[in-house]
């Protein structure tokens, strides 16, 4: 069972949270803007401190294990992904620096984003502008999704990502 609840607020974000995850499944958090799914996707992520409670994965306390190694076992979007002021390919790399063409383009195939990259004359080497400025919330979050996707990390948390997304 865990718990959070910030400085200086009354009460608890969320309190006796408790769950299970069983490796490849895929489960979702769903409750009204505010009821703590942010928060808790950011514990996880390690982003803020626990406060009460444990997680265990796989068997090892989640308190035990290196924060930078286990970000490089997860990946996350959140609701609005953070792009650089750099190439479409540059922001893809930041996964993973070493890809190939290959996994570069079923990256952006798995997240529909060829579509978006046919529009621009430029391709993969189009600059994104300050924090994704040059394209939509939707485009922004598929280059995110390609990101994700070219990590191939073993645990991916996603924080409403495709809130921007047009319908195809």
């Amino acid at each position: 069972n865990i718990g959070f609840q910030y400085s200086g607020t009354p009460k608890p974000v969320f309190s006796d949270v408790s769950f299970t995850i069983q490796p490849k499944q895929k489960i979702a958090l769903v409750g009204e803007s505010g009821s703590g799914k942010t928060t808790l996707c950011k514990l996880l992520l390690k982003m803020l401190p626990f406060q009460k409670g444990d997680i265990q994965i796989s068997d090892v306390n989640f308190k035990n294990i290196k924060t930078e190694d286990w970000q490089k076992q997860v990946s996350w979007i959140s609701q609005n992904p953070y792009l650089f002021h750099d190439s479409i390919r540059e922001n893809l790399l930041i996964a993973k620096r070493d890809a190939t063409e290959q996994e570069i383009q079923s990256a952006v195939e798995k997240a529909f984003l060829h579509d978006v990259l046919d529009e621009r004359p430029d391709g993969l080497e189009t600059i994104v502008g300050e924090r994704g400025a040059r394209f939509s919330g939707g485009q922004a979050q598929r280059i995110a999704l390609a990101r994700v996707f070219l990590k191939d990390s073993p645990i991916i948390v996603l924080d409403e990502p495709t809130s921007n997304l047009d319908p195809m």
